[in-house]
């Protein structure tokens, strides 16, 4: 089985498709965290709103994501500007985060360079001769409330305004999006307040929470192979 083969028919890239598709999402996104905000204090509606609004964040990180990757647009310049504009709606720097995740990508897997990952991993022999109090904090590391319920809006609301790579991709770029994103934070409060902010604030741990599941299921499951190079390929 070749992939690269099996997926070429795939990476075909469509620039009116795409466009439509960022227009749609960032249409759909503002417009569900209006009607969060406009609907409030009623939170039979606001709470549903706020989940919209959370997939909708969740839908411009993929396309984000394209542009990390420079699969969105045929234009290298395109995808880096608009990657670059979505990053407070994603609560993503861009640069730094485009090279850790191609960095992902080069080591998926190699036990050997699992600093390219977001999330530590153990094999089964370094858990079971580590100390016990490593066990512990590993279990709880690795828990649901841990990965699900606490870790994803810890991680975007908190550790991406200092993001991993940030010096050395550019400190510039790492400023211009905390400042992006307190701009529109400000533009928040000044409509609504204190509510506006948190409805915000609520809607990202809605679309962060389970958004976080689909790379973790992505590269955890009961076959997923992890080694050691040579003996770890591509293909392997």
């Amino acid at each position: 089985m070749n992939i690269a083969k099996i997926t070429r028919p795939y990476t075909i890239k469509n620039n009116r498709r795409a466009s439509l598709e960022l227009i749609a999402t960032f249409a759909s996104y503002l417009a569900f965290l209006i009607a969060a905000i406009m609907s409030a204090p009623n939170w039979m509606l606001v709470l549903p709103f706020m989940a919209l609004n959370g997939i909708a964040a969740v839908r411009l990180y993929m396309l984000q994501h394209d542009c990390m990757h420079r699969s969105f647009f045929t234009s290298r310049r395109a995808n880096d500007v608009v990657g670059t504009l979505l990053s407070p709606f994603t609560l993503t720097p861009y640069k730094s985060t485009r090279y850790s995740h191609n960095m992902h990508h080069a080591h998926v897997g190699d036990l050997d360079r699992r600093d390219a990952f977001e999330i530590d991993i153990m094999t089964l022999d370094e858990f079971r001769t580590a100390p016990i109090l490593k066990k512990l904090w590993y279990r709880l590391y690795r828990s649901p409330f841990t990965l699900v319920f606490a870790g994803p809006f810890i991680f975007y609301v908190i550790l991406r305004r200092f993001p991993r790579n940030g010096i050395k991709t550019g400190v510039g770029d790492v400023l211009l999006h905390n400042a992006m994103l307190g701009a529109f934070v400000f533009c928040i409060f000044s409509f609504s307040g204190w509510t506006g902010v948190l409805i915000f604030l609520g809607a990202i741990y809605l679309g962060v929470s389970p958004g976080a599941l689909i790379p973790y299921v992505v590269h955890n499951f009961e076959a997923a192979h992890w080694g050691r190079k040579p003996e770890l390929t591509f293909e392997s």
